[in-house]
């Protein structure tokens, strides 16, 4: 949309390019004083918000709406959001990761393989498959089957952070 989106400890800011907007007041469904930890575009052009307890807020066509109900991802702490090549929307939480495509979440979480159920990181490796970094270690997720990596830098269960 032409901004700069930035996502702060105190909230949601847009910067044009010549100052500042911040958004925190009560048409901000969700995001009163709430701590970003993610931001992400999806194919529609919505801003998809990933906060500290609060869930996701989507943004689009200028009205905030906090994701709820059967209509929301598990988990209320988000740590990652990504949308891979074919539009779907990946969101890491502490509850494990989940895909939001054609208006239906699908979740894997560690009874389907993941090394642990919080997710601190998303990214779509070459051959479409999916990198996801957990407290515990590195996950590849191809073809609905989880491969695990328990030790990256040679100790196991390494937190993976950044992908």
């Amino acid at each position: 949309d032409g901004y700069l989106w930035v996502g702060t400890h105190e909230g949601l800011a847009r910067f044009d390019g010549v100052e500042f907007a911040t958004f925190d007041g009560p048409k901000t469904c969700g995001m009163k004083r709430a701590s970003v930890t993610a931001l992400c575009v999806a194919a529609d052009g919505s801003l998809w918000i990933g906060t500290e307890n609060q869930g996701v807020v989507r943004w689009r066509d200028g009205v905030f709406r906090a994701l709820s109900g059967t209509n929301a991802p598990a988990g209320r702490n988000i740590r990652a959001l990504y949308r891979d090549r074919s539009g779907a929307i990946w969101i890491g939480s502490t509850w494990g990761v989940e895909r939001f495509q054609g208006g239906v979440y699908k979740a894997y979480r560690r009874r389907e393989g993941l090394l642990a159920d919080e997710v601190l990181a998303i990214c779509e490796g070459s051959c479409s498959n999916l990198w996801l970094g957990t407290t515990s270690g590195l996950n590849r997720l191809q073809g609905g089957q989880i491969e695990a990596f328990a030790s990256v830098s040679g100790t196991a269960n390494d937190p993976v952070r950044s992908l």
